[in-house]
C-alpha cells in the first residue's frame, strides 16, 4: 500500500497541530533515484488500553510518504476508545485484531507473522516515527544489502508530545554484548527474514524481549548505527518503563546471563548499577544478594527466587500502609482487600505489629470502628 496524503485522512481532533496531525512527510516516488523499487516495509503496533495515544501513533506511520507501506495492528482486547480509533483508520491497515492474548511479546509475534514486508519493526502505540523516517531506512537497507539490523537514535518526549531530550545510540562491539540498551527499540527496524529465523520474540519476556533479540541478532548478523532520530519514545506515568522495577531487573539478568554466563558476576553489577535510582526497592539489600549470588556461583533460578522474594515482601508492607489509610478513611471494604493481598504476597506479614495493630480493626463491623474512634476521641479530650 502506498502512504496515503493528509488529505485522506480524518481530520485531525481539534486543537491538534504539527507532526503528525496537520504536517505530512513528502510522498515519494514509486521507486527509488537509480530506478530499483523501494523494499516493502512492514509496521506491528501491539496495543492494550492506550486509546489517548494510538491515533498519534497510526497516522505517525500513515504519513510517512512511504510507496510501500504494510501496517499491522494487533490489539489484546482493549475496552477504551481504542477500537473505534482503530476503525477510523482500517481503510490503510493491512491487518487489525482486537482480542485478548498472552502480553506484548504473543502480539508482537502475532504481527510479525502477519507481515509480508522485507523489513519488519514494531512500534508501541504510544510511541511516534519522525518524519521521513521509512524513506531513510528504505534506502538504507536497498544500498547496504548485507545489513539485518538498523538502529538509530530517539527523541525523548512526555505525554503531551513536548520534546524532553534526544537520546543518542551508539555502535556496537562485541565486547558490549552485555550491555545492549543502547538500542533503542522504537528506532530498530530488521529484515524479517532474520526475525523469523530466530524464532521471533521470546513470549517468556515481559519487559526486556528487545533486549534478548538484539542479542541473538547481533551474535549472528551485520547491524548497521544511523545517528539520526527515527523515532519518539513517550515518556508517561502509565508506561512500563516508567514504571519499571525488579521485572526489569530479573529479565535482563536472565538474558544477559543466558548469552554470557561465563560472565555471571560482571553481568550482576553491571545490571543493578541500571537501577540504583529505581524508588521503592532496598537496592542495598538487592545488590547484596546479587553480590551473594554472583560470587558463590549460584545459578539464575536461585537469584531469580532471592529477589522474589524480596520484591514481594516490599510490596506485601506497601499493601498493609494501603489498608491503613483506608481504615482511617472508613472505606473497610477496601481495607480488607489491601490486608488480603498483603498476606498472599508474604506469609510472615500476618505476624508484624502493623498488621496485628489493624486486623481486628479492619474486620470489626462499620459501626463499632466509629464507636470505637468516638470513644477514642471522647477519652483523649476528656483525660
Amino acid at each position: 500500500m502506498r502512504c496515503p496524503v493528509l488529505k485522506e485522512l480524518p481530520p485531525s481532533p481539534q486543537g491538534k497541530t504539527g507532526w503528525p496531525w496537520t504536517k505530512e512527510s513528502p510522498q515519494l516516488p514509486d521507486n527509488m533515484p537509480y530506478g530499483s523499487p523501494w523494499p516493502k516495509i512492514s509496521i506491528v503496533t501491539p496495543s492494550l488500553n492506550q486509546g489517548h495515544f494510538i491515533e498519534e501513533t497510526i497516522r505517525s506511520v500513515l504519513l510517512q510518504g512511504y510507496p510501500k507501506l504494510e501496517y499491522i495492528i494487533i490489539d489484546g482486547g482493549s475496552v477504551d476508545e481504542s477500537v473505534k480509533i482503530i476503525k477510523k483508520y482500517e481503510k490503510w491497515i493491512a491487518y487489525w485484531v482486537s482480542e485478548k492474548d498472552k502480553g506484548q511479546s504473543q502480539a508482537i509475534n502475532k504481527g510479525f507473522k502477519k507481515c509480508t514486508g522485507e523489513i519488519v519493526a514494531w512500534l508501541n502505540s504510544d510511541d511516534l516515527y519522525c518524519k521521513n523516517t521509512l524513506s531513510i531506512i528504505g534506502h538504507k537497507f536497498r544500498t547496504k544489502s548485507n545489513m539485518c539490523l538498523l538502529y538509530g537514535d530517539c527523541i525523548f518526549i512526555n505525554g503531551d508530545g513536548n520534546a524532553l531530550r534526544s537520546v543518542c545510540s551508539r555502535d556496537f562491539q562485541k565486547n558490549q554484548i552485555i550491555d545492549l540498551n543502547f538500542i533503542f527499540q522504537p528506532s530498530a527496524f530488521i529484515k524479517k527474514s532474520v526475525v523469523s529465523e530466530l524464532y521471533y520474540l521470546d513470549e517468556k519476556l515481559n519487559f526486556a524481549m528487545d533486549f534478548d533479540l538484539w542479542i541473538r541478532i547481533l551474535k549472528r548478523y551485520p547491524s548497521v548505527y544511523l545517528p539520526i532520530s527515527l523515532s519518539m519514545f513517550r515518556w508517561h506515568d502509565d508506561s512500563k518503563t516508567m514504571k519499571k522495577g525488579l521485572g526489569f531487573l530479573l529479565e535482563d539478568l536472565y538474558i544477559a546471563v543466558k548469552h554470557s554466563p561465563e560472565y555471571f558476576s560482571d553481568i550482576a553489577e553491571t545490571i543493578m548499577s541500571r537501577y540504583a535510582n529505581d524508588k521503592g526497592y532496598p537496592l542495598d539489600e538487592l545488590y547484596f544478594e546479587m553480590k551473594k549470588t554472583a560470587y558463590t556461583k549460584k545459578d539464575y533460578r536461585n537469584l531469580y527466587q532471592s529477589l522474589n522474594k524480596i520484591e514481594n515482601r516490599i510490596l506485601s508492607k506497601s499493601y498493609v500502609d494501603k489498608a491503613d489509610i483506608a481504615y482511617n478513611q472508613l472505606d473497610l471494604i477496601v481495607a480488607r482487600k489491601h490486608f488480603l493481598n498483603a498476606i498472599r504476597l508474604f506469609k510472615g506479614r500476618a505476624i508484624s505489629k502493623e498488621f496485628l495493630r489493624l486486623l481486628p480493626r479492619v474486620f470489626l463491623p462499620r459501626p463499632l470502628v466509629q464507636l470505637a474512634r468516638r470513644i477514642r476521641y471522647y477519652r483523649t479530650n476528656v483525660y
